[in-house]
């Protein structure tokens, strides 16, 4: 799948317009340059004014200027091609516009250079070609996987939900566990409600409690009206809607179901687009098994000796 941009050819007095699609490959190159970071970050009413006036006044230019046409068309190529079309389109191209937000913004260039992996950024865009019509994007290695989960916390404008196994691999830490935990939060600091449930075996309970992320989290939803954490026996939940909750899976407002794949040490995913009506009835018939995951809850299994994480 490429991304869509606007060409405009000028010949004989007339003025054509093409919508045309680039290669993913090709926007590592572009998005270096300045003026994609700016128009990334516009929404649709700016984009229409953007690009209202930006033929009109090519369109004023080769009228008044007959003679200019053949050189005005070089810049107006030039330009063109910067011009992404961020409104409308499919679930997959706005997940895709979300990423290059997030690639483009300070925070992901800062998390690309620092990456270990230096090919990160291709891979990303890449990856881009594995959302299929389908609508299922086949497993993702870690690293991108959590590139798109940055991005779609970034972004997130209704809710966020979560339905987590207990596992080892969760919330351990590491750079992209810390920032991806930091997200959740900014997400709520900016009234988008996060809710998140985590199944847990009581034999467990007391190691879970000591997880510092868990703890934060904890903290996090007694001190926010947006954050909102609750636990669920693993024994008290059906057999059917244990497997249907899987390894675990995070929702994005309507937009994408992302599924966990715990496989090689690492954390891998699955993304789905249209699976969200079946997540989301899952996740409300989860919610019949759980008790709120408050500071209640932690002193009462831990005692009062012990003190969660900046108190």
């Amino acid at each position: 799948m490429g991304v869509i941009y606007v060409q405009i050819h000028y010949q004989n007095t007339n003025l054509r317009i093409e919508v045309m699609q680039i290669d993913t490959t090709k926007i590592d190159s572009v998005s270096q340059d300045p003026l994609i970071n700016s128009l990334l970050e516009n929404e649709f009413v700016n984009w229409l004014a953007f690009i209202g006036i930006f033929l009109g006044l090519i369109s004023a230019i080769i009228a008044i200027f007959p003679g200019t046409g053949q050189y005005a068309v070089k810049l107006i190529r030039r330009i063109s091609s910067y011009i992404l079309v961020r409104f409308g389109g499919s679930k997959q191209r706005i997940i895709q516009r979300y990423v290059l937000n997030f690639m483009n913004s300070d925070l992901g260039k800062k998390y690309l250079i620092n990456h270990k992996n230096q090919n990160l950024k291709k891979k990303v865009l890449d990856s881009f070609a594995k959302l299929k019509k389908n609508k299922v994007m086949s497993e993702i290695e870690e690293d991108v996987y959590y590139v798109y989960l940055f991005s779609l916390l970034k972004k997130s404008k209704s809710r966020v939900w979560a339905a987590s196994i207990s596992d080892p691999l969760e919330w351990t830490d590491t750079n992209e566990e810390q920032l991806f935990l930091d997200l959740n939060i900014e997400a709520s600091d900016r009234k988008i409600p996060v809710e998140r449930i985590f199944i847990i075996k009581e034999n467990s309970i007391t190691d879970f409690l000591k997880i510092k992320p868990i703890q934060r989290q904890i903290i996090q939803s007694d001190e926010s009206e947006y954050y909102f954490t609750y636990y669920a026996y693993h024994k008290d939940i059906p057999g059917a809607l244990v497997r249907d909750i899987a390894s675990g899976f995070l929702a994005f407002d309507e937009l994408v179901v992302a599924k966990d794949v715990f496989s090689d040490k690492e954390i891998r995913g699955i993304l789905e687009t249209e699976s969200l009506a079946r997540h989301n009835k899952i996740f409300t018939k989860l919610r019949q098994y759980t008790h709120p995951l408050d500071k209640d809850f932690f002193y009462s299994k831990m005692g009062t000796e012990y003190q969660l994480l900046q108190e």
